[in-house]
């Protein structure tokens, strides 16, 4: 939302002529999202823990190293979302699509396995499936950083994959 409004309002066309670099930009966007996003993964994990006394039985630098890489990609692809659209009513409304696909094939309301074949596979290409899938594994079963190797593999490619694609399209669309 952030780039389509500055989009809308004039000032990316002004940024685009200062000297900074388009991933000097693209990180100084992401950044204090990021960690906005870490700082209520911790306060919704005290919640867990001390409101509802959910036992967490994994390791808790873990989960937010998952969810480090995790962030990642989710942000990537809103800043993609947002070099693709040209107003802040059409990024909300495929934001929105997005985020309800991607709700609605992770796993959290139904088990994949249970979901036709293609949709399966579909369901690989979604990051929030493979970020549950490390939540359930460290929190719940205990599971250590060799044990969800491959998710967060999965994970890094997808953020490395849509960023790389996010700042390529802004590239595009600014230059």
């Amino acid at each position: 939302m952030n780039i389509v409004r500055e989009k809308e309002l004039g000032t990316l066309d002004q940024l685009s002529v200062t000297p900074l670099s388009q991933t000097v930009f693209m990180a100084a966007k992401l950044i204090p999202f990021w960690v906005i996003a870490l700082i209520e993964l911790t306060l919704g994990m005290l919640v867990a823990r001390f409101v509802f006394h959910i036992p967490m039985l994994g390791s808790i630098p873990l989960v937010f190293a998952a969810a480090a890489i995790y962030l990642f990609a989710a942000l990537g692809i809103g800043l993609f979302v947002s070099t693709v659209v040209e107003t802040q009513q059409q990024a909300m409304f495929v934001t929105f699509f997005i985020v309800m696909i991607y709700l609605l094939m992770s796993g959290l309301f139904t088990p994949v396995r249970s979901m036709p074949t293609w949709a399966q596979w579909m369901a690989q290409l979604n990051p929030m499936k493979h970020f549950i899938e490390i939540m359930r594994a460290v929190l719940l079963k205990g599971a250590t950083a060799r044990d969800i190797l491959r998710p967060i593999a999965i994970l890094a490619v997808f953020g490395t994959v849509v960023l790389t694609l996010a700042v390529r399209q802004y590239g595009r669309r600014v230059g």
